[in-house]
């Protein structure tokens, strides 16, 4: 009886909550607590991992972004090492986020991402990192005016069907930003491309060189036929080695 009555309780508590609540936002998922660089943070913004922790995201289709902000989860659990934190946001689920319409308006369905302004999510328009996908519409004349929708996260990678040279430029674009932040790795990956190409390039121009003579000298001598054919299968198999060579030693670059 105790557990009858006591999962009724919870139930009526449900149902009657939105009367005394109404007009607040409220984001479903669960809640976790965290500290944010600087100490400023309001309800709908994007944080993203830095250096020292937590900070808002102003880097737009930023790939490590944390979650949103909430005032209101539907669920939220501290723990003791949770003691002292100021911030509640969530990672999953519907949550309220703040936006701007820097890339235009917002129309539901539409996917985001962050944004130059700190905290700040935008429409997407290229491929490149979102952080879920619009759920309500938001409009406004000023790019600079902020709004709050509702928004089912989700960080993901997605590819948009654009032209030639936007591709190009967002592959650039990625490019400088994996230099940024990983420029040993990007070191040795160029490093390995170099190996490869003039092993590769070598190769095939030796084995011209070889072929070419090889077929002169087979006109000029065919009573010598088979000496030439065996030098020239001699110069195959060590253009094999060098080109071989140096594909093991672009891997080798890598794995360092």
């Amino acid at each position: 009886m105790r557990l009858i009555a006591g999962v009724f309780c919870i139930g009526l508590i449900l149902l009657i909550q939105p009367l005394f609540v109404r007009g607040q936002q409220f984001s479903t998922g669960i809640a976790r607590y965290a500290d944010v660089e600087g100490g400023k943070a309001q309800e709908g913004d994007v944080i993203t991992t830095s250096a020292r922790g937590f900070a808002l995201a102003n880097n737009p289709y930023d790939s490590k972004v944390q979650g949103v902000i909430v005032d209101n989860p539907a669920i939220y659990f501290r723990s003791t090492t949770d003691q002292g934190k100021k911030f509640q946001y969530i990672n999953e689920g519907d949550v309220y986020v703040r936006v701007s319409t820097a890339n235009g308006p917002i129309a539901r369905g539409d996917v985001l991402s962050t944004s130059n302004m700190p905290g700040i999510a935008m429409k997407a328009t290229k491929s490149g990192y979102i952080i879920g996908t619009a759920q309500d519409d938001y409009s406004s004349s000023s790019p600079t005016k902020i709004g709050k929708i509702r928004m089912s996260f989700g960080v993901r990678y997605v590819a948009s069907r654009v032209g030639l040279g936007t591709s190009l430029f967002d592959i650039f674009n990625l490019s400088a930003l994996a230099t940024y932040e990983q420029p040993l790795t990007v070191f040795k990956y160029v490093l390995a491309g170099i190996v490869a190409i003039i092993s590769l390039s070598f190769g095939f121009l030796y084995f011209g060189r070889i072929a070419a003579m090889g077929i002169e000298a087979l006109g000029r001598n065919p009573l010598a036929s088979r000496m030439i054919q065996l030098g020239i299968f001699l110069n195959v198999v060590l253009t094999a080695m060098i080109i071989g060579g140096g594909i093991f030693i672009s891997v080798l670059i890598l794995r360092l």
